[in-house]
């Protein structure tokens, strides 16, 4: 785009505009999805850049169709001397015109200018709140004066757009385990989770979900999640999934290998800061102040169980033994490790 700084136009057309008005919430709308689409961009042109030096300002609204003037602040890359947004117009006029082309070449396009899922997600997820509807068009174009053409936010993209965050959102998501250890009521909603390896990581959830996160206060849980990769401190920028962190399985042990997972119960005791994994049916705890500590200690006392259970034959036990010893045999060939 050369070295003279261009200004960003945005085009509605349609019933949301109305003798030279457009409703503030459907204007503003428009306007913040531009810029959190500018924002993704930037951070991949200028990863190391501050995020104030690429704010939009709105200058001018003009009559008609709703057309507005939108000029970045006019900032000069040191090396080339090119204002550092033509760049970043750049890329996004090649990630429209590839969208408009064809999907395939468009996932080429968003493959190669942006790598981590997260952060396509959040290109994609404004720039699906941008496509035009059944009863308005959204258009942009880059240049100085007035554009003699647009580049339109196409509307028969939406189901394409969809399938892409669902897909990004798979490859995005992380799942972490750990005790739920505050609750802020207030906006934006949030809790805190304790992970098993002590990291502290701030969970963002809707207002709809506040009940249920409330019910899970001070028990363990599983959390999958989008994780804000933009920042220092953990934060799970949005919630997918949140569910009680209550089994786990074990599959092996040492030299023994189970013939079905063998299935623990896992609780946490608040008042003793305690974790506890159990298997009741062998009769088998292990608890520590930590997870990894309940876990070694219940493994210990797993392998002891094992190592008493088959040092000694069939005939040589008593009743109540036998009786553990065949609840044992259904995850154990116990026969093999017999002395």
């Amino acid at each position: 785009m050369g070295k003279t700084p261009f200004n960003i136009w945005i085009k509605i057309e349609g019933d949301i505009v109305q003798d030279g008005k457009i409703e503030i919430v459907h204007y503003a709308k428009i306007l913040l999805n531009y810029q959190k689409i500018m924002q993704v961009l930037q951070e991949t042109v200028y990863p190391k850049a501050k995020k104030g030096q690429f704010k939009l300002y709105l200058t001018n609204i003009q009559k008609g169709s709703s057309i507005s003037l939108i000029c970045p602040q006019l900032q000069t890359n040191v090396l080339t001397s090119d204002p550092l947004y033509n760049e970043i117009l750049d890329n996004f006029r090649d990630l429209l015109e590839s969208l408009l082309q064809g999907n395939e070449l468009f996932i080429t396009e968003l493959e190669s200018q942006i790598k981590d899922p997260s952060e396509k997600l959040k290109f994609l997820k404004p720039v699906r709140e941008l496509l035009s509807k059944r009863d308005y068009r959204v258009f942009t174009g880059f240049s100085i004066e007035k554009p003699r053409s647009y580049i339109i936010f196409p509307a028969d993209r939406e189901d394409f757009v969809d399938e892409l965050i669902k897909k990004y959102t798979q490859q995005a998501s992380v799942e972490i385990k750990g005790i739920i250890i505050r609750q802020f009521a207030d906006e934006p909603r949030r809790f805190v989770i304790k992970t098993l390896d002590g990291e502290i990581v701030t969970v963002y959830h809707s207002q709809e979900s506040e009940n249920y996160v409330h019910s899970l206060f001070l028990r363990p849980v599983v959390a999958k999640g989008i994780l804000n990769t933009g920042i220092r401190k953990k934060e799970f920028e949005e919630l997918l999934e949140l569910t009680p962190f209550t089994n786990i399985e074990i599959n092996s042990l040492e030299s023994f290998d189970f013939k079905i997972p063998l299935a623990c119960e896992v609780k946490y005791f608040d008042e003793d800061s305690l974790w506890c994994v159990s298997n009741n049916e062998l009769s088998i705890t292990g608890c520590d102040e930590t997870f990894d500590g309940a876990m070694g200690r219940f493994e210990k006392n797993l392998l002891g169980f094992i190592i008493g259970v088959t040092s000694y034959s069939e005939k040589s036990i008593s009743v109540k033994s036998k009786e553990i010893r065949e609840k044992l045999r259904r995850y154990l060939e116990i026969d093999k490790f017999s002395s």
